[in-house]
């Protein structure tokens, strides 16, 4: 059963803390009152789960921040990082740019910029990318194609309002959104302070879907319904 029909966000917030396995899994109870009888859920909280949720959810607004705001600030973490189209890319991509001239400038917003060279009219370069599409200063493997397709996605949908705009590239970049969550999340195995776990618990409470992580397992399940006697 889909634990979200069971509890909510609310109920997160008024768990205890019971315990905590192999650092890896977190117990809480919960009190509970089912049709007059009383007693506790005691739930499993996956630690990495959680953790992931949370990062998806503060990446996810990141963007959303970006999307809102009507100035060429950014507040997308950006990467020098020159990569160039050749080809039919390039070109498609150096079409796009001198059709919407003004999207060049609208670019910069979501942490991207390009770069046309007079000389060759069959190439574009991006010297500056969201980090989003990038580890340790490097391009991510096979994040060229999804940065080729941000940049055609944005020429071609940015006349139609922030709002259109993002939720078009919201699907270029989500996925390398779960992957950044997934691999900044702590692991199993990791040891979390008792202060740690409760900050956990009550971060995971304020996101929207607590109850799943980015890719969307659960991130929590009752173990089990203790009565009272």
């Amino acid at each position: 059963m889909d634990i979200s029909t069971i509890l909510s966000s609310t109920d997160l917030k008024q768990c205890q803390l019971i315990g905590y396995i192999d650092n890896k899994v977190v117990l809480l109870r919960l009190r509970v009152d089912q049709g007059g009888k009383t007693g506790w859920h005691i739930i499993a909280v996956d630690q990495h789960a959680a953790h992931e949720r949370i990062l998806l959810e503060q990446l996810e607004s990141q963007w959303e921040t970006v999307a809102k705001t009507k100035n060429d600030s950014t507040g997308i973490s950006t990467v020098r990082c020159a990569v160039k189209f050749y080809g039919l890319r390039g070109k498609s991509l150096r079409q796009c740019y001198e059709n919407h001239p003004d999207a060049l400038n609208s670019l910069k917003s979501f942490g991207l910029e390009l770069e046309l060279d007079p000389k060759d009219s069959t190439s574009i370069r991006a010297i500056s990318i969201p980090e989003i599409f990038t580890r340790s200063g490097n391009l991510c493997t096979r994040a060229e194609a999804d940065v080729f397709k941000f940049f055609k996605t944005f020429a071609e949908s940015y006349k139609m309002g922030r709002k259109k705009l993002f939720n078009h590239l919201r699907e270029v970049i989500h996925p390398h959104l779960q992957k950044r969550a997934c691999n900044s999340a702590v692991r199993f195995g990791d040891p979390l302070k008792e202060f740690e776990i409760k900050e956990l618990i009550h971060r995971l409470s304020d996101c929207r879907l607590p109850f799943q992580c980015a890719h969307g397992r659960p991130t929590c399940v009752i173990l089990s319904t203790l009565f009272d006697t």
